[in-house]
């Protein structure tokens, strides 16, 4: 019987990585910047609102049986005697006035990206951060700000870096992912979605005529965001096996199959198409979540009749150079 425990490639670094060239629309430009930062910042934070409305219904409550008698001392009638709790007068709800410049908001979130280990296990974090120094073969510095819940502020002293950060992964660290996400400096961290971590996604026995880049992009949206469909420059695909990168979110689970509706003049027929994934994180076999485990899940009670219903069959080795199985034959 397979293991409860989940699955999924504990690799780091499969092959060489490559730093891409950095973008022109990476970075917001200063027209946009400042256009937008004023929305941001602005936004009002909920639970900083939820926090002040509870803190005025709260009204301190006079103990009856240590309030003075008519005539009693002013200082007896003010003092903590008087009261069964807290101040008696109510907290001001003066704010602090904060102007930020021009360069403040260009600079806040410069390089800078917000990220999350996604285990229920607290990282070493330099044990993490020489695997991700590794992964990411840096072309220069970058400071690491640890803050709760497994969550760290990273900026990157190369624009190549960042880039690189954003656009790869998934970044793994003994089988666990590390999600990252822009950070704009100006947003509060915990205001940022960290929820999707980018997989390549397989889909196999697919008909010839439904592997295209217009059909990936169909399927794809089916399990997330595409980022991209492996296909040559004529369209179609490559491999024996369709390949699309998607930004899976680790609240849904896993799907091992993709249903899909074929119409041929007029007839219609579903089918259902294995998928498998790339260096997938661990997850786990009885509920199919990312980053959950037998200690913290719902489902962990297994059905008798069909103990688990994922397995480690879900996972594959990313694509090599080998695999690649489409070439050109010229005639003589």
């Amino acid at each position: 019987m397979a293991s409860s425990g989940g699955g999924g490639d504990k690799g780091i670094v499969t092959g060489m990585v490559t730093h891409p060239k950095p973008l022109v629309d990476a970075m917001l430009s200063r027209q946009e910047t400042s256009t937008t930062a004023k929305e941001i910042i602005l936004a009002p934070n909920k639970q900083a609102l939820e926090s002040t409305s509870q803190s005025k219904d709260k009204m301190i409550q006079a103990n009856p049986k240590t309030l003075p008698a008519t005539g009693a001392s002013d200082t007896y009638s003010t003092g903590p005697g008087a009261y069964t709790e807290g101040d008696m007068e109510e907290e001001e709800d003066e704010a602090v006035e904060v102007l930020l410049e021009d360069d403040e908001v260009q600079l806040a979130g410069q390089w800078t990206v917000l990220s999350r280990f996604y285990s229920l296990r607290s990282p070493n974090q330099a044990a993490l951060f020489d695997d991700m120094k590794r992964a990411w073969r840096l072309r220069a510095n970058m400071k690491v700000k640890s803050l709760r819940d497994n969550m760290f502020i990273i900026t990157f002293s190369s624009e190549g870096d960042y880039n690189f950060v954003l656009q790869g992964g998934p970044w793994l660290h003994r089988g666990d992912a590390l999600l990252v996400a822009k950070f704009d400096g100006l947003t509060s961290p915990s205001m940022v979605p960290l929820e999707f971590v980018p997989i390549w996604v397989r889909i196999y026995d697919l008909p010839l005529v439904l592997m295209t880049k217009r059909r990936g992009e169909l399927y794809g949206s089916k399990l997330g965001h595409v980022r991209e469909v492996d296909v040559g420059e004529d369209g179609r695909n490559k491999h024996d096996f369709f390949r699309i990168l998607v930004d899976l979110s680790v609240k849904k689970p896993l799907k091992t199959s993709l249903a899909i509706k074929i119409n041929v003049q007029g007839s219609e027929a579903v089918r259902r198409f294995e998928l498998r994934y790339e260096r997938v994180p661990f997850f786990y076999f009885i509920c199919g979540y990312i980053g959950h485990s037998d200690k913290d899940c719902d489902k962990r009670i297994a059905n008798i009749d069909q103990p688990f219903r994922y397995s480690a069959e879900l996972r594959c080795s990313p694509l090599k150079p080998f695999e690649r199985r489409m070439s050109t034959i010229r005639g003589q």
